[in-house]
């Protein structure tokens, strides 16, 4: 089952490991029709996406794509090679960047995460829907960027509807 994700780890182990859902619940409507089409429709459903330009809800427009630490230090949200980052500048020189590789959350707003090897981490720049703005990451320093926050596994259970690991229920 795609759709409804059941957790057999609280670890993801590697980026091969997350796949959308490619049937929107079709291997389930034979059985459970009324509860697919009313689950697609819910911001849970929403939840958790691979990163793209459709699941981003953040600007990349220049002006709109920014956040500003200090006058040193800022993030620059960037669609590039094919794909969108966020890049950290330090007195205007790149840093260093990250691409966004998963999106959580939809309604209040998104925080978005990156495969490093095998571990999952958090971006430090997130966005506010009230605001319609980028912002600092929660739990994260409000001074400066900060790249090496491990996104635990057991923080993807509320938010993992679009995943799939690869087992069944």
């Amino acid at each position: 089952i795609t759709a409804f994700i059941c957790w057999i780890s609280t670890q993801w182990t590697s980026p091969a490991e997350i796949q959308p859902p490619t049937d929107d619940g079709h291997a389930c409507i034979s059985c459970h029709k009324s509860i697919v089409e009313n689950h697609l429709l819910t911001a849970h459903y929403r939840s958790s996406a691979p990163a793209d330009g459709t699941t981003i809800r953040g600007s990349f427009r220049s002006g709109h794509n920014h956040y500003v630490y200090n006058d040193k230090m800022e993030v620059v949200m960037e669609k590039k090679n094919g794909g969108y980052f966020q890049t950290a500048l330090f007195n205007g020189s790149l840093y260093e960047s990250e691409a966004f590789d998963i999106v959580i959350g939809w309604r209040k707003g998104q925080t978005y995460l990156y495969w490093d090897n095998n571990r999952l981490f958090q971006l430090p720049i997130s966005w506010y829907a009230p605001a319609d703005a980028w912002c600092n990451s929660p739990g994260f320093p409000t001074n400066m960027r900060y790249l090496n926050k491990v996104a635990p596994g057991n923080g993807m259970v509320c938010h993992s509807t679009s995943a799939s690991l690869g087992t069944s229920c």
